[in-house]
């Protein structure tokens, strides 16, 4: 450990940091829980550093969108939306350059293969505590305390991004961003990495060996 992890206000930084970045081992999560267990605002802290990363992006896309204004352009088109946005995540922050290079939500979820013990399973966890309180906050609970047990789950920010507000009867309704922390082993098949087609297109092309790439989640 070098001098300036020995500091924990040090320490607590360098780990946000190596998260935002997408540099962070895993060694370096369990440190990160390990101080959020003794003070739960890291969580806190964590979200709010990774919002205002995402926000300082968005605004850089936008000054980049403003500079490219010069000229009335034609409607973009979903993919050149697309395109220039990861341009300007790309010229901020090793987190964003890092999701530029590998993309890991794939075209689509794999089905799980069925077997003889997956309706057993299915019938002792999700439909038993459906049963007991169908609601969606119970069954999210149970699955986050399910995936923590089986390590795929790390945590939730406490922090809610919110997305959108507007008034209806009797309130407020908010869109908001519920952001859990998880990991997965992915197949090879299914990894790609933002790439250019033959027209110079953004496109996923597959990479399926990034071993020298470190992603966040």
């Amino acid at each position: 450990m070098t001098n300036d992890m020995k500091n924990p206000s040090d320490l607590r930084d360098t780990l946000i940091c190596r998260v935002i970045d997408g540099e962070a081992t895993g060694e370096d999560w369990q440190a990160l829980r390990a101080l959020a267990d003794e003070d739960p605002s890291v969580w806190t802290e964590l979200a709010v550093t990774q919002h205002q990363h995402e926000a300082l992006s968005s605004i850089v896309d936008g000054a980049g969108a403003s500079a490219d204004g010069i000229e009335i352009p034609e409607p973009l088109t979903p993919g050149e939306r697309f395109e220039r946005r990861m341009a300007g995540l790309r010229a901020w922050g090793g987190w964003a350059a890092a999701a530029a290079v590998l993309l890991v939500w794939f075209t689509g979820k794999s089905v799980p293969e069925k077997t003889d013990t997956q309706p057993e399973q299915q019938a002792g966890i999700l439909p038993t505590v459906a049963a007991a309180d169908p609601s969606p906050e119970s069954i999210l609970d149970r699955y986050l305390d399910i995936g923590m047990q089986e390590g795929r789950v790390l945590g939730e920010m406490p922090r809610r991004v919110v997305l959108d507000t507007k008034p209806v009867p009797g309130g407020l309704e908010v869109t908001y961003l519920r952001q859990i922390v998880e990991r997965e082993v992915v197949p090879r098949d299914r990894l790609f990495r933002l790439g250019r087609d033959e027209f110079g297109k953004a496109a996923l092309i597959p990479d399926p060996d990034p071993l020298q790439v470190k992603v966040s989640y």
